[in-house]
């Protein structure tokens, strides 16, 4: 059973809630909700215990404005608008997620969105997956005041088992930066980390540390670890792995591949770091047609800037290249009997120059459809609700005790535990027990909640709040009322 905890946050104003529960010096027992530092009971790097079912290709979609998030509208849009370029800050978003891609055996591409509830099983519910789903992505991004949170995400499958799975959320009310604080590269990487599987680290410089405390220029190796503990490190494609294709004079060749049409369709093709080049040799058949189209496809496959160079022989034809989940052509003339060299790499230097692509070559007179993305569908199971939030501030902390004339220690004592012993943990204070406290105030919560009530922070003067005060005060129908979980608890 995992841990319903609550986090107690400061953005670093040095004022700090306590982490050990003391007693009064007249030496009463009766305490109010104390806090306790989880970060030593934590190894480096986490799993959440969630892993997409299809990593060869996990979709990503952003939720239109106006979409039902329980009864608040998503603003995401409008809101980062104001501030960046739609492209540019869409961009941004997803450099979170393609950091992980480009260091481990996972695919990400950019799916429309119908703007279907959240949680919902969108248009007709035809075909209501928790992946593969065709009216929005499987990690779809929203946003709304999340209350001071900067940004909250739901967990992948199983642990989320419906459409909601893996979607996240950035706060609206959040002035959002590039590159200076509050970075959002830094929070979307975080999100997104969930999002596919991992929990938080205690190695203070990693992407997944459980506070924000300032700009992460990329994943670090702990965070790189941790994801390939998932998915695997990223492989080599079938061709690098039997022969390396780094240079001319090694070119892969694939006149062999050439169908009854004059047509050759490689798919599942991988620029696997960002120094890897994939060459390729093709020589034209005899009833060839006089032109050949050569076409990079990253659309639907994953978020590389595919790039190539078209040479007939030792001259350069030319290169093209497109941004990331694009596909790039180029048409030359041909007679029979000549040699051909493509030369493909990444058009950026970052982890948008890694990615899954096709390459297909056209050198008769038929229609050369685009290769379609890998079938995903995978039926939704039920069981969503299951929330992990950055946090940001000095530290992530737990309820560990209860003031014994409060109802939260009724509570707790309903499940054997005694909230004035010093012994109390927060491995004690179960997701069953704060669910119980949950319903008492009158709300839902999750039958499990992984790394729960963490967030951006209470201000320092709301960090000795008690249990009773947090689960029914008014913090929590400020955060996501309706979805069916207990979001990030969080002032800014």
């Amino acid at each position: 059973m995992n841990t319903l905890r609550l986090a107690a946050r400061s953005r670093n104003r040095g004022d700090r809630a306590s982490n050990k529960p003391t007693r009064s010096e007249s030496g009463s027992n009766r305490r109010r909700l104390t806090v306790e530092g989880l970060e030593p009971r934590l190894l480096l790097y986490a799993a959440n215990g969630g892993v997409w079912p299809h990593p060869e290709l996990v979709t990503v979609s952003f939720m239109p404005d106006g979409t039902d998030l329980g009864g608040v509208p998503n603003n995401l849009q409008s809101s980062m608008n104001l501030r960046f370029p739609t492209a540019t800050w869409q961009k941004e978003t997803l450099r979170g997620l393609q950091s992980y891609a480009a260091n481990a055996n996972l695919n990400f591409s950019v799916a429309a969105d119908d703007g279907s509830p959240f949680g919902s099983c969108g248009g007709s519910g035809s075909d209501c997956n928790m992946q593969g789903d065709s009216n929005f992505g499987d990690v779809r991004i929203g946003g709304l005041d999340l209350g001071g949170a900067l940004g909250l995400s739901m967990l992948p499958p199983p642990l989320n088992g419906d459409t909601q799975a893996g979607d996240f959320f950035l706060d609206t009310t959040t002035t959002w930066n590039i590159g200076a604080s509050f970075d959002l590269f830094s929070v979307a990487a975080h999100e997104a980390g969930h999002s596919i599987g991992l929990d938080h680290s205690t190695v203070t410089t990693a992407v997944m540390y459980y506070s924000y405390i300032g700009v992460n220029a990329g994943l670090t190796s702990d965070d790189i670890a941790g994801i390939q503990s998932i998915y695997g490190s990223r492989p080599q494609d079938s061709f690098d792995a039997a022969s390396p294709n780094n240079v001319k004079a090694d070119s892969t060749v694939i006149t062999s591949y050439i169908d009854s049409n004059k047509q050759v369709t490689l798919s599942g093709r991988d620029i696997t770091t960002n120094s890897d080049i994939d060459w390729y040799k093709i020589t034209t058949p005899s009833g060839s047609a006089s032109t050949m189209e050569v076409r990079v496809q990253s659309t639907g496959l994953s978020l590389i800037a595919p790039k190539f160079t078209l040479y007939k022989g030792s001259t350069n034809k030319g290169t093209v290249s497109g941004g990331f989940n694009s596909t790039v052509t180029q048409t030359e003339t041909i007679n029979n009997g000549q040699n051909w060299y493509v030369k493909v790499e990444g058009a950026e230097s970052g982890v948008f120059g890694t990615g899954t692509y096709a390459l297909q070559i056209n050198m008769g007179t038929a229609p050369m459809p685009p290769v379609s993305s890998p079938n995903t569908a995978t039926a939704a199971t039920g069981g969503g609700g299951m929330g992990s939030p950055i946090e940001d501030g000095e530290g992530y902390e737990t309820a560990v005790a209860a003031d014994t004339t409060s109802e939260s220690s009724v509570v707790l004592a309903s499940s054997g535990i005694d909230s004035t012993s010093d012994d109390a943990s927060d491995d004690e204070i179960s997701s069953q027990t704060l669910a119980r406290h949950a319903r008492r105030a009158g709300r839902e919560a999750p039958a499990v909640f992984a790394d729960a009530l963490s967030g951006d922070g209470f201000r320092s003067d709301d960090a000795s709040r008690t249990v009773d005060e947090l689960l029914a005060g008014d913090l929590i129908d400020a955060v996501l009322p309706g979805l069916g979980f207990l979001g990030d608890l969080t002032v800014a």
